[in-house]
């Protein structure tokens, strides 16, 4: 009988997938694959615990509080941690990604950068 995979072992299958063909997580990735698996395993248990006191007759209000923001702390860190990992080698982990604002502004200080040099060779 095969064991179950746990939510963490799911997750690190499912990262190792969006690997290029032939690459491979290096040291600090590793970290944060395990520090990932742990918290997605202990995102499931917090997960359990709020669904029990959720089905109870008279739920507890502040444990359902306390819960979820459990939940809601480690869900914002595997999103965090998982971005933190490049699988692209064409992307670094330290590369910030760039807002539709923040390239709207400067495609449009390039635009003006080439109307002003277009303008400067024809008044010279």
């Amino acid at each position: 009988m095969t064991r179950a995979k746990t939510p963490g072992e799911k997750l690190r299958e499912r990262l190792d997938k969006s690997l290029p063909a032939g690459a491979e997580w290096d040291e600090r990735e590793l970290v944060v694959l395990d520090e990932l698996m742990s918290t997605a395993n202990r995102r499931a248990i917090i997960e359990k615990h709020f669904r029990a006191e959720e089905a109870k007759p008279e739920p507890s209000a502040s444990k359902l509080t306390a819960l979820a923001t459990e939940l809601r702390q480690c869900s914002a860190l595997i999103v965090r941690l998982a971005g933190s990992l490049a699988p692209n080698p064409d992307v670094g982990a330290d590369a910030a990604p760039k807002s539709r604002q923040h390239q709207e502004a400067v495609n449009a200080r390039w635009a003006k950068a080439r109307r002003d040099q277009r303008s400067h060779r024809r008044a010279g």
